[in-house]
């Protein structure tokens, strides 16, 4: 099927000169007395549409009362069904290979004659069928029950025409021979049974060409992939790790009571909300990069099937409404039958968190000398490769001394932080402001020549000699020096070079500011 197939698919052949070359190889396959069958499951017109020894049963509808005929169904994950009234043949059929796209089923059909035609009586016969799903078709290949006993009695009839010791070894055999088809039985549901109890260190070992043969190769086949799967679920469902099941419709499916608890939900019904949910509804509308969620969310997810693998930082929020930073990896697998993305959170708040704090300053609450000299160095570096100049503004509040023996360190704390809070609020987002010690503060001017950045200090020189603070009942000064990146520059003598500047302000009269345009 999958070689005519593909050759529709390249255009060799017509779809339909595909399916009919189809059927005409699949209605001459026969071993012993099984032959196969294909059905359409396509709905609303699903119907059986090559039968090789009963070809006139292509005419019927599905509706037809002969199609009533099956008593039991197995499928999927140990799921068996036994009927109190026969059901429709077309019916199971569609709705097995939509659940597991393979099955067994159990019922009764005419049997073939050997002079042709078919039995007026029904017989018991036990099918496997499979999904073919390009094409809608399944493909079902089954045994007659009776045909298994009748070959039995065959080697008996045929040995009780010896001897009466011929007849003594024909019991001995049939003895040895359904005593080996009891241990095949027995093998196989003892394997069964260690599946389903999560044990697969064993396979049906049956070495045999017959239907018991065929079936064993299926099971095994079929338990290899139920041990995947059932590992899969142990692992996706009991890790303490956050991890969740989104398809490419960008939507949430499944998740583990991790996910559960990192979102603040109560349970993990109301988090997928009848599987409604998207990346985006647990995000805020945009991204710390400024990015829209929504269209980094969807971009995020195609690079993730595109590559096979995506890890990236996301801003979360929670049911409370609070946002919180995690590390997310998507990674395609293929689950029941569907490609979906498996979804991996880890919860960066701590980590930020305590990033945050090795870089603050605990007092102004604005960057320390770490940070500012790793932030000096990148933009030395960026000036390197071709950016603009930068200058450094470098303030010392005036006699502030005197404000800590006066008025105690209390108060001297509190005109730091406002003094900083006064020059947040007149700087731009780029530029950078730390404490560089005490009561000296350093300001970082990205993409700014010395001219301009002088009048920037002298803004806040102005504004900070006009801000009343209450504590001191009165005003503060600081002076101020600034300079320019020169090539050559670093980070030690970038700091001496302010630094001189700022002293010649405070030689100067204090409260002024003082900058240079030499590179010396």
């Amino acid at each position: 099927i999958e070689s005519y197939y593909k050759l529709y698919k390249k255009g060799e052949l017509s779809e339909k000169e595909a399916k009919e070359k189809t059927k005409l190889i699949i209605r001459n396959l026969r071993f012993d007395n099984c032959y196969f069958w294909i059905t359409n499951i396509k709905e609303p017109s699903y119907q059986l549409i090559m039968h090789p020894t009963m070809p006139e049963f292509k005419e019927k509808t599905k509706d037809n009362p002969i199609f009533l005929c099956v008593k039991a169904v197995e499928f999927g994950k140990d799921k068996k069904i036994i009927f109190k009234k026969k059901k429709n043949i077309f019916k199971v059929i569609s709705q097995i290979t939509k659940k597991s796209k393979e099955g067994f089923i159990y019922y009764e059909w005419f049997k073939p004659l050997p002079e042709g035609g078919v039995t007026k009586e029904f017989y018991p016969k036990l099918s496997y069928i499979k999904l073919f799903e390009p094409w809608q078709w399944v493909i079902g290949i089954g045994i007659y029950i009776d045909d298994i006993k009748a070959e039995m009695w065959k080697d008996v009839f045929k040995i009780s025409f010896f001897i009466f010791l011929g007849f003594i070894f024909l019991i001995i055999l049939f003895i040895v021979v359904m005593q080996d088809f009891t241990n095949s039985i027995n093998k196989i549901v003892k394997i069964v049974k260690k599946a389903k109890e999560g044990s697969f260190d064993e396979k049906i070992d049956i070495e045999r060409k017959d239907e018991i043969g065929e079936i064993t190769k299926a099971l095994n086949e079929f338990i290899k992939e139920y041990e995947k799967f059932t590992w899969f679920e142990k692992i996706f469902y009991t890790t303490e790790i956050p991890v969740a099941l989104i398809t490419k419709d960008y939507k949430f499916i499944d998740c583990n009571e991790a996910a559960v608890k990192l979102f603040k939900y109560k349970s993990k019904e109301e988090f997928l909300k009848e599987k409604k949910f998207t990346p985006w509804e647990l995000s805020p509308p945009f991204q710390p990069d400024g990015r829209n969620s929504i269209e980094k969310a969807k971009e995020m997810v195609r690079i993730a099937f595109k590559k096979g693998y995506n890890k990236f930082e996301w801003m979360h929020r929670s049911k409370t409404g609070k946002d919180f930073p995690v590390e997310v990896t998507l990674i395609p697998i293929v689950y029941k039958g569907e490609e979906r993305l498996y979804c991996v959170w880890r919860d960066l708040s701590k980590e930020k968190e305590l990033y945050t704090l090795s870089i603050t300053d605990p007092l102004t609450q604005i960057y320390n000398r770490r940070y500012f000299i790793s932030s000096l160095e990148n933009e030395i570096e960026r000036v390197k490769r071709g950016a603009s100049p930068f200058s450094l503004i470098m303030a010392d509040i005036d006699r502030f001394k005197n404000i800590n023996d006066t008025f105690g360190h209390a108060v001297g704390d509190k005109v730091l932080v406002e003094m900083v809070k006064l020059f947040k609020r007149r700087l731009r987002k780029i530029d950078i402001i730390c404490r560089w010690g005490g009561e000296e503060f350093l300001i970082l001017l990205p993409q700014t020549p010395v001219n301009k950045a002088t009048i920037v200090a002298e803004n806040l020189r102005k504004s900070l000699e006009n801000m009343y603070i209450p504590e001191i009942k009165g005003h503060i000064t600081a002076s101020f020096g600034v300079i320019e990146y020169c090539p050559g520059d670093t980070v030690e003598s970038l700091t001496k070079r302010v630094d001189v500047m700022m002293y010649k302000a405070k030689s100067e009269g204090r409260n002024c500011v003082r900058s240079t345009d030499k590179c010396e």
